[in-house]
């Protein structure tokens, strides 16, 4: 790929270093120009600097959820940027909690024509529809990111019920599915932070909390193996840390005592 002053122009176009994972850097100033002259319709080209013989073409609109304030480097530099590398076609942004796998923009020239100008991709190699689902998808994730932060900073980083730390294990719990009640979903007063196994169990109606966010346990736990009658019998009875900024709201326990609970 040769790379002109038109398509520096129209595009934002940064060189990879290769010693360092296909380490690269993008400037926020730089970026809010191009989304000032041409709205969503540029691309994020990395190149390798050798006559550019490995390169990505990135469309802008289709990463512009990693390139996020909550995401930008903290590194003291005047100027703000996000930093970020390319292995084995996964890209990374640092402080962004998922990657993304970009393939399929690998030497991939039928993002820009002839004139250097965005242009969507090939219909043959992938069709709106599947640019539009992983957009979403993209958005999704970035903010379910937003509400697991929200979540463990409310519980101090540790599961509610057995104060396990290892935030890994801890999942941002939804009192109210995710898929129950869409206006429910970010809301960080609808999570508790839950190790693992614990997540599993309330997501199933295993136990639930009254209102005071004392754990109350199915009634069916006699049916159960002594294995989980073991796990269930460590948290009866077992009232959850509180949390320190969002509340948990008194209907999205009920519905969960309603909806999901075993009773």
């Amino acid at each position: 790929m040769i790379i002109d002053e038109k398509i520096s122009q129209l595009n934002y176009v940064r060189k990879a270093s290769k010693l360092n994972k296909f380490w690269f850097s993008l400037h926020k100033n730089k970026l809010d120009k191009l989304i000032l002259n041409y709205g969503d319709n540029f691309n994020i080209i990395i190149y390798d600097g050798e006559e550019a013989n490995q390169f990505y073409i990135l469309p802008y609109f289709l990463i512009k959820n990693f390139l996020i304030e909550e995401y930008l480097s903290k590194d003291k530099r005047l100027d703000k940027r996000w930093v970020g590398n390319i292995s084995n076609h996964i890209l990374r942004i640092r402080n962004c909690p998922f990657d993304f796998d970009i393939g399929l923009y690998f030497g991939n020239n039928n993002l820009i024509d002839n004139n250097g100008n965005f242009q969507k991709v090939n219909e043959d190699e992938e069709n709106d529809y599947a640019i539009q689902n992983r957009t979403i998808e993209i958005q999704a994730r970035v903010k379910q990111s937003v509400f697991r932060k929200k979540v463990l900073s409310n519980f101090k980083e540790s599961c509610c019920l057995t104060g396990i730390n290892e935030t890994p294990l801890i999942v941002a719990s939804h009192i109210v599915p995710w898929a129950n009640k869409v206006e429910y979903r970010l809301d960080p007063a609808n999570g508790l932070a839950l190790f693992v196994t614990y997540d599993k169990l309330f997501d199933l109606g295993y136990f639930s909390l009254d209102n005071n966010l004392k754990i109350i346990l199915t009634s069916k736990i006699k049916n159960f193996s002594p294995e989980l009658q073991s796990v269930l019998d460590r948290i009866d009875n077992k009232k959850v840390t509180e949390p320190i900024k969002y509340k948990i709201k008194k209907e999205y326990l009920e519905y969960h005592r309603d909806v999901i609970f075993i009773t």
